[in-house]
């Protein structure tokens, strides 16, 4: 803090104390200790030092440092000059994440500096985090644009509702062998399961309670249609159960354009599914 602006608020607060009409002393004290507010306010660091003694204090809540690339770090409250933690606050552009700690903790925090401690990461790939596995019931999106909320993955995107996982079912989307657990040729009771369809547009899923609806994925052809088209009804559909939400429907892959185990197979599309 500037030495000047401490001997201003001081002498300010001397001539006030001293008036000797009460009225007047108490507005110039109200008028210092504003002035008093805003000067000491924290209006941003020109850098700070990190002290790995153990013995360092907590950084001013709120202070900033502008880096040399325009970029503005905002040091949140309980910032720790020991450890670094918890990082400032920063944004990224180019789909790139802030990091979850930083990258060095030694020598001064500088504006030409302070990028390299707190740098903007790629994101993590989900199928990298060898440490960390999908929930129950739940695979893995292992494609190369499958990325974690942060520059490392965590637990949270492993969850149900994370970023790097998909209900087991959507594999049997890909299957055309039967061999899948949801892949089932028979009738289904409407009660217990729907099965998967291509949507309208071709674009996506939906869930139909008709076992020979045209648009069903058959997960297992089977070519009993070769013999009679008829036949074709029962080749393998995917199966789910019955209370299976649209949500989780949306986080499989979507239909390839060359998919064609989901053509007519000679069904009445207008007959519903026997009980």
């Amino acid at each position: 803090m500037n030495i000047f602006k401490i001997l201003l608020i001081l002498g300010l607060g001397y001539v006030a104390t001293t008036q000797k009409v009460e009225k007047t002393r108490n507005i110039l004290l109200i008028v210092i200790g504003l002035l008093a507010f805003c000067i000491f306010s924290i209006e941003g660091f020109t850098g700070i030092t990190f002290d790995n003694s153990g013995s360092a204090t907590d950084a001013p809540a709120g202070g900033t440092i502008t880096s040399s690339n325009n970029r503005e770090y905002v040091f949140p409250s309980g910032f720790s000059l020991a450890t670094g933690m918890p990082v400032p606050e920063y944004s990224c552009g180019d789909g790139k994440v802030s990091v979850t700690e930083p990258t060095t903790r030694d020598g001064d925090l500088t504006p030409g500096t302070v990028e390299t401690a707190y740098p903007c990461s790629d994101r993590q790939k989900c199928k990298n985090a060898s440490n960390l596995s999908c929930v129950y019931g739940y695979t893995l999106k292992s494609g190369d644009d499958d990325l974690c909320v942060g520059s490392a993955c965590s637990q949270s995107d492993f969850e149900k509702d994370g970023s790097c996982c998909k209900p087991e079912f959507c594999e049997c989307l890909t299957k055309t062998d039967g061999e899948h657990i949801n892949c089932n040729s028979g009738w289904v009771s409407i009660d217990v399961g729907k099965y998967i369809k291509k949507n309208s547009e071709s674009t996506g899923w939906e869930l139909t309670s008709k076992y020979w609806d045209e648009d069903n994925y058959k997960c297992w052809p089977m070519g009993l249609e070769e013999l009679h088209p008829r036949l074709g009804i029962f080749s393998g559909k995917c199966v789910v159960p019955v209370n299976t939400p649209l949500e989780e429907l949306a986080k499989c892959e979507p239909p390839q354009s060359d998919d064609d185990t989901s053509d007519n197979q000679g069904g009445d599309p207008d007959d519903d599914n026997p009980e």
